[in-house]
């Protein structure tokens, strides 16, 4: 018989947001509409608890610290693979209009954007291997552990779903501008390749 006792491995908030994300994502999908505000979120919501249930079905044999890292890249390339699929079918919705993506970033944007993205990322990365073993019972002050356990009921179990999938959102940030910037770069290289008379 199925237990929905909470708390639960994946809670309510992971739950809600990943329904929203499909809902909006299919939806942009289906009608063509495109990159829209709430299908470019749905991107990583989407990208987040997929890497995240993959590796708590399949957990790898490896640190705790790599599985994060490898996770939020996984999860920030994959975010921008659903974020283009959804910008080829607006595209190829009108032939009038092309992909174009610019060949030159803001490089300011880019450096603040990464210092952000990276201050987040090893403050977060930091406090989830601090307590990435630690279960509210194991808290010292019965206080703290009457609170993780009310966050749990919210949040979802802390484990390794919670963990990865929570971590995903702040390595996307981080990861998701450099892998970006270095596919525009190698498509500006590439077309100018081609457009250089031999």
């Amino acid at each position: 018989m199925l237990d929905l006792s909470q708390p639960w491995v994946i809670g309510p908030v992971a739950w809600l947001a990943t329904i929203a994300a499909v809902i909006s994502f299919l939806g942009s999908l289906i009608t063509r509409r495109g990159l829209t505000a709430g299908s470019l979120l749905s991107c990583p919501a989407l990208a987040a608890f997929a890497v995240a249930g993959a590796l708590y079905l399949w957990p790898p044999p490896t640190w705790p610290l790599l599985t994060v890292l490898l996770a939020q890249v996984t999860s920030a390339i994959l975010s921008i693979m659903l974020g283009f699929l959804l910008r080829s079918v607006q595209v190829s919705k009108d032939s009038a209009h092309h992909l174009k993506i610019r060949p030159r970033p803001d490089l300011q944007l880019v450096r603040k954007t990464l210092l952000y993205g990276m201050a987040l990322l090893v403050l977060w990365d930091g406090l989830t291997m601090i307590f990435y073993h630690t279960r509210c019972e194991d808290l010292t002050y019965s206080r703290d552990a009457a609170r993780c356990m009310n966050g749990e009921m919210i949040m979802g179990v802390h484990g390794p779903f919670s963990n990865v999938y929570y971590a995903c959102y702040f390595g996307i940030l981080a990861f998701a501008v450099p892998i970006w910037v270095g596919f525009m770069m190698l498509r500006h290289w590439a077309t100018r390749s081609e457009e250089t008379p031999k």
